[in-house]
């Protein structure tokens, strides 16, 4: 399988001059995470989602501040052509979430990790086991992988290790740590927390009720509408519904139901109510 078969859609671009705002209008438009920076005809960037939360809105950075302020280079990119198998190893050699897909000097797209486990874990099962020790492995998680001891490094993938399997439960890889916020918090005040946190997605709650999940996709959307950082409120946002999930859910399933949903985060719950969140990023890590 080619790189360029993991592109589920056409590279979007942007010049180094257009705006946050612009960028997050783009994204929006466009249903996309990402979007190529471009200048005379070169890649010189690229800026996510993230990006704009973390670097610009959680920083006070001005929405008409220039993408080339937020945006990350230089861009690790692979040819079209080259094979799904060098892609992992990229993700992993240069701990990035994204990398661009170029034909020559032409951009194509972007492969981004979270995309790919969703396939893998529901398509591709047998081939994720054979790879699995390829896959990328986020920075955060790179200290926790080091040797720590000399029997530690001694420590190899052998044909008896076992990897996770898309019928384990969600129970082994979910985080157990949720962040709330109240439906009162500011716009501003949701970027600066998702920034402070370092997640991707805040549940929001009144009282005992969980009345939505906002993620930092929802964040861009509402920059992209013009709404105001201080006045607007996690009330006002819209929280999308929550799609829920329970700890023995497998692996299968839930990416099943983010692909569904169109969703990246599910909220675990067991009877007594949540209980915690699973990311398409802790299914990554799952096969990390």
């Amino acid at each position: 399988m080619r790189a360029i078969d993991g592109v589920r859609r056409s590279g979007v671009g942007v010049r180094p001059q257009r705006s946050i705002r612009d960028a997050a209008v783009i994204m929006d438009q466009a249903g996309v995470g990402s979007l190529a920076v471009i200048d005379d005809d070169r890649l010189v960037g690229i800026v996510t989602d993230r990006d704009l939360v973390r670097r610009a809105l959680a920083q006070d950075l001005a929405a008409t501040a220039a993408v080339e302020k937020v945006m990350s280079s230089p861009v690790v990119t692979i040819d079209a052509d080259a094979d799904l198998h060098s892609a992992f190893t990229l993700f992993r050699a240069h701990a990035v979430r994204r990398v661009a897909v170029v034909d020559g000097d032409e951009f194509v797209g972007v492969i981004t990790v979270d995309d790919l486990l969703v396939d893998l874990a529901v398509d591709l099962s047998e081939l994720a086991r054979p790879i699995a020790a390829e896959v990328f492995m986020p920075a955060e998680w790179a200290d926790q992988s080091q040797p720590s001891t000399e029997s530690d490094a001694e420590a190899t993938v052998t044909d008896e290790t076992r990897y996770p399997d898309p019928s384990d439960p969600v129970r082994l890889y979910f985080s157990d740590e949720l962040i709330w916020i109240g439906p009162d918090a500011t716009l501003h005040q949701i970027a600066q927390r998702l920034a402070a946190e370092g997640v991707g997605a805040l549940v929001v709650v009144h009282g005992d009720r969980v009345l939505g999940v906002i993620s930092e996709r929802d964040v861009i959307r509402a920059v992209a509408a013009g709404k105001d950082l201080d006045s607007i409120t996690a009330a006002d946002l819209d929280a999308r519904d929550v799609v829920t999930c329970t700890p023995d859910t497998t692996v299968r399933a839930a990416a099943a139901l983010m692909m569904e949903h169109y969703v990246r985060h599910l909220l675990v719950e067991d009877r007594n109510g949540p209980v915690g969140m699973v990311s398409a990023r802790d299914l990554l890590r799952a096969y990390a």
